[in-house]
């Protein structure tokens, strides 16, 4: 996975901070859909699938992390799948800037159930190992 912030990649000195997540998605008190962002990213003509969790933001209690993955063919690296890049798809579709995902993860693949969904809490936990350790640029 590349995890990008601000349109960077993470160097070995950053660290992700990550609590349970709750129901719902939040930044600085307003409840955001995880599904709203899910369903815009999913039109996204580059991203296959998406999933949408919350991590904690320092000033706004919580904020989004968007894990993705991309039509085969994609450049993981490419300015739009950075963080401005999202951003742009997202106001494009019609969604206020607070609805986008300050992090960003590129994946090859998600974890699973055994009847295909994708597992949150397994997104959710390695975000919390990344906190635990220096992440990898």
């Amino acid at each position: 996975a590349v995890l990008v912030r601000a349109g960077h990649h993470l160097d070995a000195s950053e660290y992700a901070n990550v609590f349970e997540e709750k129901g719902g998605r939040y930044r600085g008190g307003e409840n955001i859909s995880a599904k709203e962002i899910e369903d815009v990213l999913h039109d996204h003509p580059l991203i296959a699938e998406a999933a949408v969790v919350a991590m904690p933001h320092v000033r706004l209690g919580e904020t989004c992390c968007a894990f993705i993955r991309l039509r085969a063919g994609s450049d993981p690296r490419a300015p739009e799948f950075g963080v401005a890049g999202i951003a742009t798809h997202l106001r494009a579709a019609g969604l206020a800037i607070q609805k986008c995902p300050e992090h960003i993860v590129v994946v090859e693949d998600f974890p699973r159930t055994s009847v295909g969904k994708i597992k949150k809490n397994v997104l959710r936990d390695e975000l919390k190992a990344a906190a635990l350790r220096p992440l990898a640029g």
